[in-house]
């Protein structure tokens, strides 16, 4: 893993804007693979501003290998995946402006090889006209047991080559939009593709215990997959009403095998566990 450089005032090449359900979507599915998924961002640049707005993430198949620079399972796009989701995002009226991908269970930091694809992706989504490379990258980190709190620890980065060739990982700052709502149309097609990957190889059991953690009380707890996922989706959709909440989080948890109750008991104890993250900050 490579240590992420700070861009000195005013030096980053432009502003980030990400919106509340481009996080969801990348967290909801970074949580259903024991395995690195990877997708992209879509959104907006606007070039007289520069401002890079990501609104939406939207999952692409995935071919994963080993990487033997840095000794992580490594993830790459399947080629026709990735041309049937530029062109849903074209569709959309929008613009491929990043990409993401997960480190399950270690922390979100790029590889030399996630480096190489950040600069890669941006000569390839370059705009010359404006010299300027508009595109980023996110790494989210979800089930790492280390993890101070059960929401995903995230990274964005920009890569910056040098004139000898050498490139260095640049942390990206983003200012999040939190969106008014969040469409059936957006929640059925997380959920339709989590349930048509459910039998796939390295999928969770939501089941399964994440980690043991100590309470107020000093008692010592299990808590499950379920129980984290549902931590970490909640605090992208806390901002609306509590019974839209519920009803978000209950959907979203319907895939994995997760009855309205069971969602319910999850959506109580996640308010919870995000008050105390709150106090914590």
């Amino acid at each position: 893993m490579v240590p992420l450089r700070t861009f000195a005032e005013e030096e980053a090449p432009f502003s980030l804007v990400v919106h509340s359900n481009a996080l969801l979507a990348a967290d909801y599915h970074a949580h259903q693979s024991e395995m690195e998924i990877i997708g992209f961002l879509a959104g907006r640049w606007n070039a007289e501003s520069r401002i890079v707005e990501v609104v939406d993430a939207l999952a692409c198949e995935s071919i994963s290998g080993h990487d033997a620079d840095d000794e992580y399972t490594s993830v790459e796009m399947d080629p026709a995946s990735e041309v049937a989701v530029r062109d849903d995002i074209r569709q959309r009226n929008l613009i491929v402006v990043g990409w993401y991908h997960s480190h399950p269970y270690f922390k979100p930091l790029p590889s030399l090889r996630d480096i190489d694809n950040q600069a890669n992706y941006q000569s390839l989504f370059r705009d010359a006209k404006n010299d300027t490379d508009p595109f980023v990258g996110l790494i989210v980190g979800p089930y790492d047991p280390e993890m101070p709190y059960e929401t995903s620890v995230t990274t964005w980065f920009w890569t910056q080559t040098l004139c000898n060739g050498e490139r260095r990982a640049m942390s990206l700052t983003p200012t999040v939009q939190k969106d008014i709502i969040l469409s059936e149309e957006t929640v059925k097609r997380l959920v339709e593709y989590a349930a048509a990957h459910r039998g796939h190889s390295g999928a969770v059991d939501f089941r399964a215990v994440w980690r043991q953690e100590i309470v107020g009380d000093g008692e010592s707890v299990l808590v499950s997959n379920a129980e984290k996922a549902a931590s970490a989706w909640l605090s992208h959709v806390r901002h609306f009403p509590g019974e839209t909440s519920l009803a978000i989080l209950t959907a979203l948890l319907e895939p994995f095998g997760i009855d309205s109750t069971s969602a319910k008991e999850n959506f109580q104890r996640a308010e919870t566990a995000l008050a105390l993250h709150r106090a914590a900050q």
